[in-house]
Formats: structure tokens, C-alpha cells, sequence
């Protein structure tokens, strides 16, 4: 334990050097709004520990630090060569976004399509098979619907009216959508849009996660005689049968949840101001305290095989492996409540003015900058990796692309 300690600080130390190296690097190339001149980009398989990262293009090409427009509000959602964009531009600006995921550019590309709404698209979308499902704007706004789209054509196959009041909070997973199109009820559709079960839950807070046989949710306690519950009731997270929706656990959370529901490694896990918290999938029982357990959760998680990563209320970067009872990662540099990102061995997550890179698979090694944000700004999404590119939402600049330097594909 004694050497781990002694790991940790030495890592510390050398992000504490790492980060005043940048930092005085990137006063003297103070924030232009240009794109720098970018080497030659690869198209990797994956963001190896040792690899750099380049600037590549941005999305629409009007937004380039021009206004002070938020475009892309929410993260992408991608599958095979497709990259779909929430916009938020305003009138006649709302909808998604297709574009081509290997397109080769450094200049921005133009897109392969555009669904548009009415309202703006603030949430990532999801994709099932070859539809896309998305929700338009936030709980207040009149006439939203619930969307499925159908890829190739682009045109709606089925949408479910959302109420007014409704958050509009929805998951999906083969076989099965999850939607809040009421105040304090959900409704579980197949994927043609046809009622399964619906019931009453209170109002969701978070996205819900859906499995083969389970639901996770989290969420407030249902109104009583029509009138809401205060919010000093708190929030529960509660596992369901996905077949016909029946309560199999249900827990008050410690705290407001700030991350998940996900599932991993046989597991429900929430993220609290108070630390994570678990529970069997089988019987929803709460499991014993992780290492982690403690540590107050700032961010979403990013999770993947059978590791989850978030922010803590340092704006530490943590990493966990679930399945064990060991150590966590702790490295500095995160910067606001941005998710990290996953990709294979290699955790990278949005500084201040920096993409930082992290090799998981060799505790104590110290992170590094990646790529400069300094000319950028802020992103205000959570990274996405897609075959060889790093998409991040940022003000003023709509969806931007990273790739990893190096020769392009012939």
C-alpha cells in the first residue's frame, strides 16, 4: 500500500510539471480562435498511449468562433460510418446531423443529411439497427415528440407525443424503448413504436440503461394527488423487470445522482455529491463499498468493459476497475463536470486548454497533453471516439474533429 502511495505522488508530481509546462506554453500562444496548421492525419484503429493528437476540421462551417452560438449541446452518437449531430442552432438549425465518419478533410465537411425539428436537440440520440431515435427539446417546451427515423430515407417512422412537463428522459436497447412522455410515468415501446407496459415511477433525473432483462432508473417519488412531490424527497434507483416493468429493488440515493445509471459487470452503478454507489442486477442488492465508494462524483461516466471513469469534486480524473477491490487512478487536469472517454487501454479527457491522454495499463505513468485546446476554448460536450477520430461539442465552433497525427491512408 505504502508503494502505491508512493506511485500516486511521484505521478502527481509529474502532472503538477506537466500541467505548469502547458500552461506556460499556452500563455505564450494566447487564444486566437484560429485552427492551427495540422500535420497529416491518420486513421487509427485506436488512441494509442504514445500517439499525438491533431486538429482536423469542424462542423457546420459557419461556426468558426464567429457568435456565441452552443450548436452541438450534447454529445454524438455514431455507428459503422455514420456520426450524427444534436444541433441547437435555432430556427430552422435544430435537428441531427449525418455525417460520413471516414471522410478525409480539413476543411468542413459537408453532411451526408440533416433531420430537422422544431425545437433544438440537447440530448445525444441513439441508433437501433438502422433507425435513429431522438427527443427535441427540454421539459417546458410544447410539442415534443419522441422520433424514429429511418436511416436510409430519412424519414420518420413512428414519434410518441412528450408532455409539456414531461423530462423526456429515454433509453433503448434491442427489443426495447424506454421513454418519460408523461410527468411521473414511463412507457416501454418495441421498436416499432407499439406499447409494451407502461406504469407509474415519479420523474426521471437521469437517462434510464436498459439489458436484456433489466432496467435500471433513477428518478423522484410519484406525485400524490397531482401535485408534485419536493424535491427534498430525494431521488431512488430502482431496478425493474424488462418484460412487464415490475419493481424487483428499489433505494433511496444518498445524494443527487449526478452519473449513470449503467450497467457493468453484472452490476447497476450511480455516481452521487457522495460517491458511487452499487447494486446486484439479479436482486438489486446494494454491494459492498468499492475503494471508490467515497469519492463525490462531479461528472458522467464513461464506461467500458469493466472499467468506469468520472470526475471527482477536485476535478481529479478517476479510473476503476469494477471487478476489483483495488486501487483507483487518480490524475489530475479535468475541468469542468466533462466525462472522460474510454478507448481500449487509453483514458483522454477535455482540460481547460488541453486534450489530455492517459495510459491506463501503466499505473504511475504521469498523463500528457494530446492536442491544444488553447486556440479553441472550453469544449462543452464530453469526448466521443469513432473510428479514429475524437468529437467534441465546444461554443462558437459546433462539432470539432481530432485525429491522431501521422501519415493519412493512401
Amino acid at each position: 500500500m505504502r508503494s502505491q502511495l508512493n506511485n500516486w505522488l511521484r505521478m502527481l508530481g509529474a502532472v503538477a510539471l506537466a500541467v505548469a509546462s502547458h500552461a506556460c506554453c499556452a500563455t505564450a500562444q494566447t487564444s486566437t480562435g484560429t485552427p492551427p496548421s495540422s500535420p497529416q492525419v491518420a486513421q487509427a484503429a485506436t488512441l494509442a498511449p504514445g500517439s499525438q493528437g491533431a486538429f482536423q476540421w469542424q462542423f457546420p462551417h459557419d461556426q468558426r468562433g464567429v457568435d456565441d452560438v452552443t450548436m452541438v449541446q450534447a454529445a454524438i452518437a455514431a455507428q459503422g460510418n455514420h456520426v450524427f449531430v444534436p444541433l441547437a442552432g435555432g430556427a430552422g438549425r435544430n435537428g441531427v446531423a449525418c455525417l460520413e465518419a471516414d471522410v478525409q478533410t480539413q476543411t468542413s465537411p459537408p453532411a451526408a443529411w440533416v433531420y430537422k425539428t422544431s425545437h433544438p436537440v440537447v440530448n445525444t440520440p441513439a441508433v437501433l439497427g438502422e433507425r435513429l431515435l431522438l427527443v427535441d427539446g427540454r421539459a417546458g417546451d410544447k410539442s415534443r415528440h419522441l422520433q424514429c427515423v429511418r436511416i436510409a430515407d430519412q424519414k420518420p417512422a413512428w414519434q410518441v407525443a412528450i408532455e409539456e412537463n414531461a423530462s423526456g428522459q429515454f433509453g433503448a436497447q434491442a427489443g426495447a424503448i424506454v421513454i418519460q412522455s408523461e410527468h411521473d410515468a414511463i412507457r416501454c415501446l418495441d421498436e416499432e413504436g407499439r406499447l409494451i407496459w407502461q406504469r407509474r415511477i415519479g420523474r426521471l433525473t437521469r437517462p434510464p440503461a436498459l439489458g436484456e432483462s433489466r432496467i435500471c432508473l433513477v428518478h423522484s417519488a410519484p406525485a400524490e394527488d397531482g401535485r408534485a412531490r419536493p424535491e427534498t424527497d430525494g431521488e431512488h434507483c430502482t431496478l425493474l423487470r424488462r418484460d412487464n416493468g415490475d419493481t424487483l429493488a428499489s433505494h433511496p440515493a444518498p445524494d443527487k445522482v449526478v452519473a449513470g445509471p449503467v450497467m457493468l459487470a453484472g452490476r447497476m452503478w450511480v455516481g452521487t455529491g457522495r460517491g458511487l454507489r452499487a447494486f446486484e442486477l439479479e436482486r438489486g442488492e446494494r454491494v459492498s463499498k468499492h475503494p471508490a465508494a467515497e469519492r463525490p462524483v462531479r461528472s458522467d461516466f464513461a464506461a467500458s468493459d469493466n472499467r468506469l471513469a468520472f470526475l471527482d469534486d477536485r476535478q481529479n480524473v478517476c479510473a476503476i476497475d469494477v471487478r476489483a477491490e483495488g486501487d483507483v487512478a487518480v490524475l489530475t487536469g479535468g475541468h469542468g463536470n466533462l466525462a472522460p472517454c474510454i478507448v481500449g487501454n487509453s483514458l483522454v479527457w477535455s482540460g481547460e486548454d488541453a486534450i489530455w491522454l492517459a495510459d491506463l495499463a501503466a499505473p504511475g505513468s504521469p498523463p500528457r497533453v494530446w492536442a491544444d485546446l488553447s486556440w479553441l476554448g472550453a469544449p462543452a460536450t464530453s469526448p466521443v471516439w469513432h473510428r479514429g477520430r475524437l468529437y467534441l461539442g465546444v461554443p462558437r465552433w459546433g462539432l470539432v474533429s481530432f485525429g491522431v497525427a501521422g501519415p493519412a491512408p493512401k
